[in-house]
C-alpha cells in the first residue's frame, strides 16, 4: 500500500489521524526592527512557533529598516516606534 504524499513545494500540516492538509499560501516574510536586542530576540522567539511566518531580516534602527524594507520587500514589519536616528513613525 502506498502512502499519499503532498507535493514538495506545498505547505502541509499533519492531522491527528495521520493524514495531511495542504495550503498553497506562501509564508509571510517578516522584518523585525528594534534598537533593543532583547526585544528582537523575543519577537523572533515568539514567531518560531508560527510556521506561516519567516523572519527574513532584523534591523537595529530606522535608517537600516528603510534600506532593508526596500531590499527584502517583507510582507510584515515588526517596527519599534522609539528608536535613535529615525523612529518608526518617521
Amino acid at each position: 500500500m502506498s502512502v499519499a504524499r503532498p507535493p514538495e513545494d506545498a505547505r502541509t500540516a499533519v492531522r491527528k489521524d495521520g493524514g495531511f492538509t495542504m495550503s498553497s499560501s506562501p509564508r509571510l516574510r517578516a522584518l523585525v526592527v528594534d534598537d533593543e536586542d532583547l526585544a528582537r530576540h523575543l519577537i523572533r522567539e515568539y514567531l518560531q512557533g508560527h510556521d506561516d511566518v519567516e523572519v527574513v531580516g532584523e534591523c537595529e534602527n530606522g535608517l537600516d529598516a528603510v534600506k532593508q524594507i526596500g531590499a527584502l520587500n517583507p510582507d510584515l514589519v515588526f517596527l519599534d516606534i522609539q528608536m535613535p536616528r529615525l523612529t518608526g513613525l518617521e
